[in-house]
């Protein structure tokens, strides 16, 4: 059985060594540096919805969205795969991109009700719901 933590840094690297030359081995360059400069100069620019005033109703958005660990992960997300989809061959990665990457988060992000942004408050006193409660597994008898 193969080790998933290696002690070895490397075990971590991959079998051959990447030729600068090789075309295949650079990376295409990010539109964008960090998730942050994503939200700020594209994601927060680009959508546009009605946000509701009244914690609890409608939708909702904290411009401090970083301060909630299920948002940064999903805005995190949806840069890293429209990033994927700007670089694409395929000419329907950007639209793909939209209906199964970003309408699906959206559903989640913003909902008032229920997601990790709902009843915020304007003041800032509300900083999410905290994490689902966890239970050991139990042990299992051999």
């Amino acid at each position: 059985m193969t080790d998933p933590c290696p002690d070895d840094e490397a075990d971590l690297l991959p079998d051959h060594e990447a030729d600068p030359g090789d075309p295949e081995d650079v990376a295409p360059e990010s539109v964008f540096a960090d998730v942050e400069e994503f939200v700020a100069l594209y994601f927060s620019q680009v959508i546009n919805r009605q946000v509701s005033n009244s914690p609890g109703r409608g939708l909702s958005w904290d411009p401090r969205w970083w301060r909630y660990r299920e948002v940064y992960e999903r805005l995190t997300a949806l840069w890293q795969a429209y990033e994927g989809a700007v670089v694409s061959d395929d000419p329907s990665a950007m639209s793909r991109w939209w209906i199964t990457d970003v309408d699906a988060h959206l559903k989640v992000l913003l909902d008032g009700a229920t997601g990790p942004m709902s009843h915020v408050d304007p003041d800032g006193s509300w900083n999410g719901h905290g994490p689902l409660p966890c239970a050991p597994m139990p042990q299992q008898e051999e």
